[in-house]
């Protein structure tokens, strides 16, 4: 009996935790997408976007395959916008880039 309260508890605080991840990867989207509407050609910005993206796009595939999905196919794009732009996080976005095409490909 004690376990099974135990382990409620565990999944209550876990969901809790999930829905301030995701709420806060929102937010952080909001906040890039407003740098980018003041400057289109801000890599860090567009590699910062597209992270959140990927990350979101994890965190929800469970629940929404595809909300997910488009977060994944919004997340390449800032990948590559951001490519074409710079190759100063290019290592990393390509490795991200390749992440959400392969969740993508899943989803």
């Amino acid at each position: 009996m004690l376990l099974a309260q135990s382990r409620e508890n565990i999944a209550s605080v876990v969901i809790d935790v999930l829905e301030e991840c995701e709420e806060l990867l929102i937010e952080v989207g909001r906040k890039y997408r407003s740098a980018l509407s003041i400057d289109g050609n801000d890599v860090r910005a567009l590699y910062n976007l597209g992270l959140a993206l990927s990350l979101h796009a994890q965190l929800i595939a469970d629940i929404g395959l595809e909300a997910a999905f488009d977060a994944d196919k919004e997340a390449i794009a800032k990948f590559d916008a951001m490519v074409s732009r710079s190759n100063a996080y290019a290592p990393d976005a390509l490795f991200r880039w390749a992440i959400a095409l392969f969740s993508s490909a899943f989803t």
